[in-house]
């Protein structure tokens, strides 16, 4: 959205949307606003008139007949007060429908947008305008739900105002429209200071989450830390009570002024009021019922304008949402060409930049690797190796060159059907809090027991769950359920090679899938991977180069660069990059 939408245009769109997913939302509105329109009237003309029969002895039937209507109204009270009960339901699971739109926008966002603060933001942005009941779209659907009702209390107590005088009529409108006025100057200032709430928002939020995460407990109880941590998050949140302190001020300058506008109304309401009582122009129960009229007119003119400040107080968050759910760069193809396998993957030149980085982090890179191929991904830390197998595997978009895939262009490729090709092992992998089964199946019910037993047998963790209890049935962790289990490191890495190999892919792709055992487990590993993958396509990432001498191709990464392309034994006689790397941590293995 290259401009942002201004409140009636946010209205219009939750309206939209509202008849969308919760059509009888609107029918339920419809009736409330009958219910509550019948008690206004009742409670605004019947009290006067029942105060003149009082005075009026002659008019005692009437007054049995006040009484009798007034009790009936109190049926259309109770049953409004239902309907919004209902439509408070209603909004909540509106609510979850929009949390759904969110939670796809963020699942099928190109990873490399998601590596960015800016992106962060607007996550954060956004969700804040679907977090809670009372603000955000579910705070403007409350506020537009009592709309027809104050337009038709508007109506109603009009009426009764332009027949008392036109005056009372014309303060009630002017002192209305003037709070308003003021109200909106204290929006736009506020306005100023959300995108920096936002982001100090964030901020507290993820040390205040560093502070309570279990994975990082161990490393918080040393005092450095503590202190560190402490002092950020403290400097954090005296900046976010230094900004709530300023907004809080302008409302309450806001409010003071409201309050002295409202005294300035009653007082002239009543000195009118009294004098047309004293001159004869007036009843008591016209006088009351005028009192009543000016309150009703005042308060449905006030609330609506009340509530399109609250919800103008919301833009900015409304405005955030929709730009994220519309305009985030979502790249879940459709009608792309499908593969059933991965025959062959080229790299024709293909260079990537990162933003502000003074050097391409690929350049130029030209490699064909075919299926059944064994290759190693190698080099120094900065080389290249991770870009190179983030945009093998689509997660970037080369910014020069290509990347084929059975010679079709990989942008031009589905990507469900790509990935359906793919098993991946990065190096920060997560085990989830499900039952071990679902861990390495990745599915809650389609799964193939004996697989799963096959493939923990392999990564010799066959014993390890059958010890358990619930076997692999067992959570993977505690953090849901008191009878799982906590899988050490190497036992975690274990595992997720289990998830790996349980697909069946035409291509495996390993990031240091060895980086938590020793080296004599990393041989065996090692050993087993190339034995049960040999006729699969397999590439490895390593620092360690303890891979290399399975491959039938080792790619050597320096500077962004391809720089060395051999088998083990070539790449040990060219005695240049590669070599240098494998004597020194040959080298070390022997010390």
């Amino acid at each position: 959205m290259n401009k942002s939408p201004n409140v009636l245009q946010n209205i219009g769109y939750i309206l939209k949307e509202i008849w969308k997913h919760k059509r009888s939302l609107y029918f339920n509105c419809f009736i409330y606003t009958v219910m509550n329109g019948i008690s206004v009237f009742a409670g605004l003309y019947i009290p006067p008139r029942i105060i003149d029969a009082l005075l009026n002895t002659a008019a005692k039937q009437q007054l049995i007949v006040l009484l009798i209507l007034f009790a009936v109204t109190g049926f259309a009270v109770a049953y409004a007060r239902l309907l919004f009960n209902q439509a408070y339901a209603m909004m909540i699971q509106f609510r979850f429908v929009l949390c759904e739109y969110h939670q796809r926008t963020c699942l099928s966002v190109p990873f490399e947008q998601m590596e960015t603060l800016e992106f962060e933001d607007r996550v954060f942005s956004a969700f804040r305008c679907i977090a809670n009941n009372s603000s955000g779209i579910e705070g403007a659907m409350h506020r537009l739900y009592e709309w027809p009702s104050y337009v038709t209390i508007l109506i109603i107590s009009s009426t009764a105002l332009i027949k008392s005088g036109l005056p009372l009529f014309a303060l009630a409108c002017a002192v209305g429209i003037g709070k308003f006025y003021i109200a909106c100057i204290a929006a736009n200032k506020k306005d100023v200071c959300k995108p920096e709430q936002d982001t100090l928002a964030r901020k507290v939020k993820y040390y205040g989450y560093m502070m309570k995460d279990r994975d990082m407990a161990l490393e918080l109880r040393l005092p450095l830390i503590q202190r560190m941590l402490s002092r950020r998050y403290v400097s954090l949140r005296r900046a976010a009570l230094a900004l709530k302190c300023r907004q809080t001020k302008i409302e309450l300058d806001a409010k003071l002024i409201d309050a002295l506008v409202d005294v300035a109304k009653d007082a002239i309401v009543f000195v009118y009021l009294i004098l047309s009582v004293l001159a004869g122009r007036l009843t008591i129960g016209t006088l009351i019922l005028c009192i009543n009229a000016v309150e009703s007119f005042s308060a449905a003119i006030e609330s609506p304008l009340k509530d399109y400040r609250a919800i103008r107080d919301d833009n900015y968050s409304i405005c955030e949402f929709r730009s994220f759910i519309t305009d985030t760069d979502c790249r879940e193809q459709k009608g792309g060409i499908q593969i059933s396998q991965i025959e062959s993957i080229q790299f024709e030149h293909v260079s990537y930049s990162y933003p502000n980085a003074e050097k391409k982090a690929l350049d130029d890179v030209c490699v064909s690797i075919h299926r059944g191929d064994h290759v190693a991904i190698v080099g120094e830390n900065g080389a290249g190796k991770t870009t190179f197998i983030k945009l093998l595997l689509g997660l970037y978009s080369p910014h020069s060159g290509r990347i084929l895939v059975n010679g079709l262009d990989l942008c031009r490729i589905e990507q469900k059907s790509y990935y359906r090709s793919l098993a991946v092992l990065f190096q920060d992998f997560h085990i989830l809090a499900f039952s071990i089964a679902e861990n390495i199946a990745l599915s809650e019910t389609a799964f193939d027991e004996d697989s799963i037993h096959r493939v923990l047998d392999t990564v010799h963790l066959h014993q390890r769950i059958d010890d358990l209890t619930k076997g692999i049935y067992t959570p993977a962790k505690k953090t849901i359920e008191d009878y799982g289990t906590e899988f050490s490191g190497g036992e975690a890495q274990r595992l997720a090679l289990a998830r790996t190999l349980y697909k069946k892919a035409d291509m495996v792709v390993l990031d240091e899938p060895s980086a938590s055992l020793d080296p004599v487990e990393e041989n065996k590993l090692y050993t087993l991977v190339d034995s049960i993958l040999k006729d699969q396509t397999v590439i490895f990432v390593s620092h360690r180069l303890a891979s290399t001498r399975f491959c039938d191709n080792i790619l050597y990464f320096q500077n962004g660069r391809i720089t060395e392309n051999g088998t083990h034994t070539e790449l040990i006689k060219n005695n240049r990059g590669y070599a240098a790397l494998y004597n020194s941590q040959s080298q070390f293995y022997k010390n």
